[in-house]
């Protein structure tokens, strides 16, 4: 049986929740099972637990409409709107809540480092491919230079 129509607050909220659950984000990375069969086990999971009935294509549609969202809200300047949308940090969650990225590591000298141990430190968050490029750029060209 399939649901038409506009998904109501509460489903809405509930596929957020499954969606953002670190659980089900790993099932969308294992290669082994197909995007299609995960979209269908979360519409199973909403149904059996929730009452909801959508189909797995309804699920990701909407999950695609609040990722627009999200993404449109997240290039906006800080208090645009970003904390009046109920979802904004399940999203962010996954997708990471800033446009600007928040390094992990803060290198203040690297007069003892050498170029291979400095390119170790580079650390990639895999769950948000941020990646501190013009950090680390900078910082790489200010040891070439200091120890070209």
């Amino acid at each position: 049986m399939e649901i038409f129509g506009n998904f109501k607050h509460v489903e809405t909220k509930e596929l957020v929740s499954l969606f953002c659950d670190f659980d089900w984000q790993n099932k969308f990375k294992n290669h082994k099972k197909s995007q299609r069969a995960v979209w269908n086990e979360m519409a199973s999971n909403l149904a059996d637990n929730f009452g909801i009935i959508r189909t797995g294509e309804q699920c990701k549609n909407k999950i695609n409409n609040l990722k627009k969202e999200y993404f449109r809200l997240r290039r906006l300047p800080t208090g645009s709107g970003q904390d009046d949308w109920p979802y904004f940090k399940d999203f962010g969650s996954v997708f990471g809540t800033s446009a600007i990225a928040q390094p992990v590591l803060v290198l203040d000298s690297m007069d003892d480092l050498s170029f291979s141990e400095l390119s170790k430190l580079l650390i990639f968050n895999h769950s948000h491919m941020l990646v501190m490029k013009f950090v680390f750029q900078d910082k790489c060209n200010h040891f070439q230079r200091n120890h070209g």
